[in-house]
C-alpha cells in the first residue's frame, strides 16, 4: 500500500503528510468518543442516555437537509479545479449560497422529527440547543479545506474543538438532569470549526455573493449526493427514533452503544479518504485513470477494517461488560454485529470515493442508496418489533451489504468499459488480466505537479 502511494509522483509527500493529520483527527473523532461514552451511559443512566442518542439521531438526520452531500461533491469538485482561484471561488459561492438557502429547511426537519419522536417534549432544552449543532454541521467548509489538502488546518480547526469539547464533557457532567449541558457543549466543535474556517475563506478572498442561477446549478449537480445523503441518513442517523417507536427507549441505548462499535471501525476509511481523494480525482481523469492506486486503496481499507473488525467483534461483550453497567448487557450482541456492519460499509464505501465518485458515476448512488432504504427499512419493521436493538442491528447491516453488492458490481463493470475502450493501447503480449491492464493505463499517465 505503501509503495502504491509513493509511486504516484510528484505529491506523494502531500499525500502521506495529510494521511498524518487525518488520522490524528479520526483519534480525536472516534477513538475518544470511545472513553467518553460509557461516562455518559453512568452519568445520565438508561432512560437519559437513550434521550441523548434519540437527539442526536434528530440533529445528524436533519444536518443532511443542509448540508445536501456538498462533503462528497465538494471534495471531488475542489480537487478537480486545483489552483484555479477564479473556479475556486466561483465553487466556494454557490455552495456556500446553497446551504443557506437550505438552513430554515434543515431546522424545520430538525423541530418536526424531535417533535416526532417526543423528545421535544420530553427535553426541550437539550432538544432546542441541539438546533445549533444541526446548523453548524450543515454549514461546514470541511469539504473545502479537504479538497486542497490541508490536513493540518482540519485538525486545528475541527479536531481541537472536538478535544475540548470532550474535555468539559468529562469535567462538568455530573447527572442525568444536565443533559442540557451536554449539547451545549456539543455544540462547541460545529460553531468553533464553522467560525474559524469562515474566517480563513473570507481572507483569502473566496466568498462572493453567487446568483440564483449558480445555486440551481449547484443543487442539481449535488443532487445525486443528497439523495443518498438522506437515503443513508434513513436507515442509519435516524435508527435510534425509529427504535424509541417500534420498540423501547431501553433498545435505543443498546443499540447506540453497539453502533458506537461501527462507527469507529467504518471511520477507518475517512483518513485515507480525505488524505488521498483529491490525488485520486485528479489522476481519474488523467489518460492512465489512476486505476492502481484507486483499487490499491479499496483493498487496503477493506482488509484493515475486515482484521480489526473481527478482532472488535471477539472483545466487545467482554468491554461492555467491563465498562458498562449491567443494564447494557444486551449491547453485546448488537455490538457483534455491528462489526460485520463496518466491513460492508468500509467496502461499499471505498468503492464509492476511490473509483466511482472520482470517475463521473455518483448517479450509481440512486440506486445503490434506494435499494438499501427498501431492504433495509423493511427488516427494521419487521424485526425491531420483536427483537429490539438486534434485529435493528441486523436491518442495518441489510442495508451496508446492498450498498456494498451494488457499489461492487458497478465498479466492475466501468473497469470493464474502460479496459475495452483502451484495449487497442496495450502493450504487445498483455494476457487482458486486471494487472496488466492497470500497469499498461499507469504507464501511459503523465501525472502533472
Amino acid at each position: 500500500m505503501l509503495r502504491l502511494m509513493l509511486s504516484v509522483r510528484p505529491v506523494d509527500k502531500v499525500m502521506l503528510k495529510n494521511l498524518f493529520f487525518y488520522v490524528a483527527q479520526y483519534g480525536i473523532r472516534f477513538l475518544f468518543p470511545l472513553i467518553v461514552t460509557p461516562f455518559l451511559a453512568h452519568v445520565l443512566m438508561k432512560d437519559r442516555f437513550a434521550d441523548f442518542a434519540i437527539v442526536n439521531s434528530c440533529i445528524w438526520t436533519s444536518s443532511v437537509f443542509m448540508e445536501f452531500g456538498y462533503y462528497l461533491y465538494g471534495v471531488a469538485r475542489t480537487g478537480a479545479v486545483g489552483e484555479d482561484r477564479h473556479a475556486l471561488a466561483a465553487l466556494v459561492s454557490e455552495i456556500a449560497g446553497s446551504k443557506l438557502l437550505l438552513a430554515p429547511f434543515a431546522a424545520a426537519a430538525y423541530l418536526a422529527l424531535s417533535g416526532w419522536t417526543g423528545v421535544l417534549i420530553r427535553q426541550p432544552a437539550a432538544t432546542l440547543i441541539g438546533l445549533v449543532s444541526v446548523l453548524g454541521y450543515g454549514a461546514s467548509f470541511a469539504w473545502y479545506f479537504q479538497g486542497r489538502q490541508r490536513g493540518m488546518f482540519v485538525v486545528l480547526s475541527e479536531g481541537a474543538p472536538q478535544l475540548v469539547q470532550l474535555m468539559l464533557l468529562l469535567s462538568l457532567v455530573r447527572s442525568p438532569d444536565q443533559l442540557w449541558l451536554v449539547f451545549t457543549l456539543q455544540a462547541i466543535p460545529p460553531v468553533a470549526s464553522l467560525g474559524v474556517a469562515l474566517g480563513a475563506v473570507m481572507s483569502e478572498g473566496l466568498l462572493g455573493r453567487p446568483s440564483l442561477s449558480t445555486i440551481r446549478r449547484s443543487l442539481s449537480a449535488a443532487s445525486p449526493y443528497f439523495f443518498e445523503r438522506v437515503c443513508y441518513s434513513t436507515y442509519t442517523s435516524i435508527m435510534p427514533s425509529l427504535i424509541a417507536l417500534l420498540a423501547t427507549k431501553s433498545a435505543v441505548a443498546d443499540y447506540a452503544i453497539g453502533e458506537r462499535f461501527g462507527t469507529f471501525l467504518a471511520g477507518l476509511t475517512l483518513p485515507l479518504t480525505q488524505a488521498t481523494m483529491p490525488r485520486v480525482a485528479r489522476l481519474a481523469i488523467s489518460p492512465g485513470g489512476g486505476w492502481g492506486l484507486s483499487v490499491g486503496l479499496v483493498a487496503f481499507v477493506t482488509g484493515v477494517t475486515v482484521a480489526l473488525a473481527g478482532a472488535a467483534a471477539w472483545g466487545a461483550p467482554y468491554v461492555i461488560d467491563r465498562f458498562f453497567s449491567a443494564d447494557f448487557g444486551a449491547a453485546g450482541p448488537v455490538a457483534q454485529i455491528f462489526c460485520a456492519t463496518a466491513c460492508c460499509s468500509s467496502f461499499g464505501f471505498s468503492l464509492a470515493n476511490f473509483i466511482l465518485i472520482p470517475r463521473n458515476r455518483a448517479k450509481i448512488m440512486f440506486w445503490s442508496s434506494s435499494l438499501a432504504l427498501v431492504f433495509g427499512l423493511a427488516a427494521q419493521f419487521a424485526l425491531v418489533p420483536r427483537w429490539g436493538a438486534p434485529g435493528a442491528a441486523v436491518g442495518r447491516l441489510i442495508s451496508e451489504g446492498t450498498v456494498a453488492l451494488v457499489m461492487a458490481l458497478a465498479s466492475l463493470s466501468l473497469w470493464r468499459a474502460e479496459k475495452r475502450r483502451r484495449a487497442p493501447q496495450l502493450p504487445a503480449g498483455a494476457d487482458g488480466s486486471p494487472e496488466e491492464s492497470w500497469a499498461a493505463a499507469e504507464s501511459t499517465a503523465s501525472p502533472k505537479g
